[in-house]
């Protein structure tokens, strides 16, 4: 792939030209940063600000920190002294945000802390961008004396995300990018701008890729550009999102510091071409004394300066950044639980899915954290068709955990397809036959950062032989249940292909067994071309396949997952099955059976 470079030029008045500083390039290893803002790129560095001997009123200073070849933020405060007169810390804290453009402006996790509200020992935060935020109030009287802030990325970065940046504190410039060509796979990449004045800005030449799938998703969840400013609180709020192929946006009167971030994703369709961004004071202004600073940071960057007259009283400041492969790491694991995140949004852990020719997500906790011994199956009813499509959007991150895809067709059961995905496969994309599917989710005995982001369709011609009254059923087994079909009295109908999930509570994956006694309603009432086949899961393999069950074989015991595949193919269907489900506890001491 060729190496991309953005372009950053700064125009500034000729004054300001003999104060400008020298380029800084970040190594990325371990950096400290002790001015008020500005960008880092470094797996591991601290964050040190105080105030002499404490912080000014109506201070707000904004980092962006990105990791290298590691994601996942730890942090910890090795000082934090920050007052503020309320209880959600609005006239004086620290707020801290994941950037991306994988979910929406409301749903990425974000910290908020103040003496009021005080950080943990440590505390975790997904994604491979951070924003952190200190805010303090214009009539806050008692700020405090500052804070210092470590950080460090916990395990290795699966995609070998391509980071750039770039920060900038003078009154007008432009960025655009890339500077020639389409840009490549997986960037992510910042500006932040804090001018001396108002600015307008504006962004024109937009060239994104469009996401490759069809349907519902929103598009700017593949190539994304986003414009965020910081509220009067110190808030970060996001102002636009971008996407797609557009002329021109405007923003006007743009007040205090604002930063714009770009994302791409793993697919290299046509190619984008990027974006121009232009801003420039609102108003006319009288230069600052304050020294404005142009500095572009990363440990997997080649960059030069160039210095170019122009007309007078102009000078024009290039900044060229150019992308290199970023080097490996070795993979650590993180623990924390699941209430430590501020926001826990997701969709529910398991359910029933209708398999459409239009592709639908299933978007479980991705940018979240997931609990221990976390079983979740979504049954997908593609009855309507013979074949099934998956794409996976985001790979499994934490390496205890796997996702698994089954298949099955009332024309070849056991199994007509079986994967595992584990967090070593950074892609997976199928296409596999069947009209009924199992996706499951499962994660091992600790609490860790990640879920199951994955799309599915269902396609090709409908079958001639599977009735659409066939059933989907799930059952959770705290102590007992019975699983009966059909639940009235009756017959079954002709072609089923019928499916039945058992599965029991996170709290009892500690050894415990359910107990399964399949029986026929009466003698008989199962007739021969028709059966009833059992799977089991087992972590971490996935699903195997048990027996056929009859009348004869139909009591065993398992501790995890069971799957009953239920087909019908006699042109007269008979009464039906009972299946009684029993919580079993095992122990040194033998098997204690509850009823």
């Amino acid at each position: 792939m060729a190496y991309q470079l953005f372009l950053l030029i700064v125009i500034l008045p000729t004054a300001c030209l003999a104060s400008l500083p020298d380029f800084v390039q970040d190594d990325g290893i371990s950096k400290d940063l002790t001015v008020c803002g500005g960008t880092i790129e470094s797996d591991s560095g601290v964050i040190t600000y105080s105030g002499s001997p404490t912080l000014s009123r109506g201070d707000e200073c904004v980092w962006v920190i990105h990791l290298q070849a590691r994601m996942w933020f730890s942090f910890n405060f090795s000082k934090f002294d920050i007052n503020s007169g309320f209880l959600d810390c609005r006239d004086g804290g620290v707020r801290i945000y994941a950037l991306t453009n994988l979910v929406g402006p409301d749903e990425s996790q974000r910290y908020s802390f103040c003496y009021n509200d005080p950080p943990p020992e440590e505390f975790f935060l997904g994604h491979t961008i951070a924003v952190v935020i200190l805010h303090i109030g214009s009539q806050n009287l008692s700020p405090g004396s500052g804070f210092e802030l470590n950080w460090s990325g916990r395990s290795i970065d699966p995609l070998r995300t391509k980071h750039a940046s770039a920060y900038s504190t003078l009154p007008e410039g432009i960025v655009k990018y890339p500077v020639t060509g389409t840009y490549p796979t997986s960037v992510a990449a910042t500006w932040l701008f804090k001018p001396v004045s108002n600015v307008d800005l504006s962004i024109s030449k937009i060239g994104l890729e469009e996401c490759s799938l069809d349907g519902g998703e929103d598009r700017c969840a593949c190539d994304a550009l986003i414009l965020y400013q910081i509220g009067t609180s110190g808030q970060l709020n996001e102002t636009k999102r971008m996407c797609g192929e557009e002329a021109s946006v405007d923003f006007s009167n743009l007040k205090g510091t604002f930063l714009l971030a770009f994302f791409t994703d793993l697919e290299d369709l046509r190619g984008g071409t990027g974006f121009t961004a232009r801003y420039y004071p609102n108003q006319n202004i009288t230069p600052a004394t304050q020294s404005p600073t142009t500095t572009s940071e990363s440990e997997t960057t080649r960059t030069t300066n160039t210095v170019t007259s122009t007309v007078k009283p102009a000078v024009e400041f290039h900044i060229i950044t150019e992308l290199l492969p970023l080097r490996h790491g070795t993979v650590t694991t993180i623990k924390f639980g699941v209430n430590q995140f501020e926001s826990m949004t997701g969709h529910r852990c398991g359910g029933m899915l209708q398999g459409t020719p239009t592709w639908q997500a299933i978007n479980y906790k991705p940018h979240n954290g997931h609990g221990p011994h976390e079983r979740c199956t979504w049954t997908i009813d593609g009855r309507n068709h013979t074949t099934f499509s998956f794409k996976l959007l985001q790979p499994v991150f934490d390496r205890l955990a796997f996702a698994f895809v089954t298949s099955f067709t009332n024309a070849d059961v056991p199994l007509m397809a079986n994967h595992r995905i584990s967090s070593s496969n950074t892609t997976f994309e199928s296409t596999v036959p069947g009209s009924l599917a199992i996706i499951t989710f499962a994660t091992g005995n600790e609490s860790n950062y990640g879920g199951l982001y994955l799309y599915f369709r269902s396609v090709g011609p409908t079958p001639d032989n599977t009735t659409r009254s066939s059933r989907d059923d799930s059952v959770l087994v705290a102590e007992q249940e019975l699983i009966m079909h059909p639940v009235e009295p009756g017959y079954y109908k002709n072609y089923e292909l019928s499916s039945f999930l058992v599965n029991k509570p996170n709290y009892q994956f500690n050894g415990e067994s359910l107990r399964y006694n399949f029986h026929e309603k009466k003698q008989g009432s199962i007739n021969d071309n028709d059966f009833v086949e059992a799977y089991q899961f087992h972590y971490p393999g996935g699903w195997t396949h048990y027996r056929r069950l009859t009348t004869n074989n139909g009591i065993f015991e398992h501790d995890d997952i069971v799957l009953f595949i239920f087909v019908s193919n006699y042109i007269n269907p008979g009464t039906g099955f009972i299946i009684d489900v029993t919580r079993r506890i095992n122990s040194t001491t033998g098997s204690v059976e509850i009823k």
